[in-house]
């Protein structure tokens, strides 16, 4: 049920942001985007639309909230929402707060000449909210006994459990393809909105500047895990920050499309259309923004008609040639979206309820097309996320096993399991050393997390998920030694183990190609 109200209140902010920097329609279009399109993924960590409960997730609308204040100069307001968003997720709502706020005065002091007094004034007040929220966070983070160094934190956090989150050099290069592909659409986007509305021109060189900030601080980011060790820097998890300036970047492709659509001259409609299938994909919308800012060059070779259908062909060959999910929830809630927009122009209160009935009709029909299996659950997909099972549900070894371990031992017991075996604590009710995914995020916790894997699983060689899958082959052949060590160490009763696991300790229970041996009272 959080869930399901995050996604639906980041889907009203996107929709009120928009349409009050662009208008109605690219209100509508950007809640398409937002709700249906995954965009560019650099860290791993930039899902607007959640489809699991987290604080990252149940933040996000305050800190939309926070930036969308900000475009509109509103610092006490930005900084209220950022505040709040630091009470859930605290590094990234203080992130977001620094970020909104760095871009408000540098916007005041570009501005200086026609900078009201009492801006500064708010501005000061903001300023003073977030440094107390920060405050308040350091006063809460102390840790419950010795802080790890510097460059041990580092090393556990970033380099061994989460280098996909922390670490640059390990991202994907199609992310950073992605990535540029996506801040050049962005650019674009917001560069011909600029020349369009240079009288009401604020809230763009805000974005801007709150994108500069998010790429600064991302720089600041890689420098502080890979070359010169900076707590703050790394914990600060700055390329989370790129969910931010992804949903700056649909607002303003929003934007340019409506602009296009409603007030675009003769043949300029094919063109808003061409931008809006586009933005299916990140590199699609980086070829097809990119064609848009040079297409004065290519009109002296091709009509404006053909020039739009054009872009209309590339916007889709690009998404198959990458074998890309073509997003038919993008096209539906699109259509659907359009339709509404149109209805709701019509001034007659009778009008407006044809078209909601017109509209409801239609979306019947296309999802009936699009998604012949459960067009209902499937067109919500993206707004509430579904739990896909229960306990009682889950089947396989750790499920069978688990619930063995749980109807036939001591409710004390404490289990030595395979590494990637998380779940065996819920499906038993029992207590397990360790495992790869239950990562600890507290001081000096995550060192002794990080001990009993190396004691139960040996020192892995690589990092990430990588390590894990380390980590379970040497669990195969994980020696009645090391179980005795563990033993002592930990007192562990029970022993998960592979059938082939060689062992002379009591097997009590076998199955699903795993066992159950008795290793005795600690």
């Amino acid at each position: 049920m959080l869930t399901f109200l995050a996604n639906i209140l980041v889907a009203l902010v996107t929709g009120l942001a928009a349409r009050d920097l662009f208008g109605d329609l690219a209100g509508a279009l950007a809640v398409c985007m937002v709700a249906a399109l995954n965009g560019p993924t650099p860290g791993d960590a930039t899902t607007l639309m959640g489809s699991m409960l987290s604080h990252a997730q149940l933040v996000l609308p305050l800190l939309l909230a926070a930036l969308w204040a900000c475009a509109r100069r509103r610092p006490i307001l930005a900084a209220l929402a950022a505040g709040l968003g630091s009470l859930i997720h605290a590094q990234t709502g203080l992130a977001v707060g620094g970020v909104a706020l760095a871009a408000l005065w540098a916007q005041a002091l570009l501005q200086r000449p026609t900078t009201e007094r009492t801006h500064w004034f708010r501005l000061a007040g903001a300023t003073a909210l977030v440094g107390l929220s920060a405050a308040v966070w350091l006063a809460m983070d102390r840790p419950h006994g010795p802080r790890l160094s510097t460059e041990q934190l580092i090393q556990i956090v970033a380099f061994f459990r989460h280098p996909h989150h922390f670490v640059p050099s390990a991202f994907p290069v199609r992310d950073y393809a992605e990535t540029a592909a996506f801040l050049v659409a962005a650019g674009v986007a917001g560069y011909w909105l600029w020349k369009a509305r240079r009288s009401d021109a604020q809230p763009l060189l805000i974005i801007a500047l709150v994108v500069a900030a998010v790429l600064a601080l991302c720089v600041v980011g890689y420098i502080s895990v890979e070359v010169i060790p900076f707590r703050l820097g790394t914990m600060l998890q700055p390329f989370r920050l790129f969910a931010e300036v992804k949903w700056l970047g649909f607002i303003l492709m929003a934007g340019v499309v409506a602009s296009l659509l409603e007030h675009g001259a003769e043949g300029e409609q094919a063109e808003g259309y061409a931008l809006l299938l586009g933005a299916t994909t990140p590199l699609s919308a980086g070829a097809t923004f990119a064609l848009h800012a040079v297409k004065s060059w290519i009109q002296r070779l091709i009509p404006i008609p053909a020039w739009g259908f054009a872009g209309i062909l590339l916007a889709v060959a690009i998404p198959i040639w990458q074998n890309a999910d073509p997003s038919l929830r993008f096209c539906t809630l699109l259509a659907v979206g359009l339709l509404l927009h149109a209805g709701f122009t019509r001034a007659r209160p009778a009008g407006r309820i044809a078209a909601c009935i017109w509209v409801g009709m239609v979306a019947i029909v296309l999802a009936g097309f699009v998604f012949p299996y459960n067009p209902a659950r499937a067109l919500t997909s993206k707004f509430a996320a579904r739990p896909a099972f229960t306990l009682n549900e889950l089947r396989g070894p750790e499920a069978e096993l688990g619930r063995w371990a749980k109807a036939n031992t001591p409710e004390d017991a404490i289990f030595l399991t395979p590494p990637d075996w998380g779940l065996f604590r819920l499906t038993a009710e029992r207590a397990i050393v360790v495992d790869f995914k239950a990562f600890v995020w507290a001081e000096p916790e995550m060192a002794e997390w990080y001990q009993r894997l190396v004691d139960c699983y040996g020192e892995p060689k690589r990092v990430g998920f990588a390590a894990q899958s380390e980590m379970v082959s040497n669990y195969r052949k994980i020696t009645d030694e090391r179980i005795r060590q563990v033993q002592q160490k930990y007192g562990i009763r029970y022993a998960v183990l592979h059938e082939e696991t060689e062992t002379a300790f009591p097997v009590v229970y076998k199955g699903s190609g795993m066992k159950i041996v008795r290793v005795g009272e600690p």
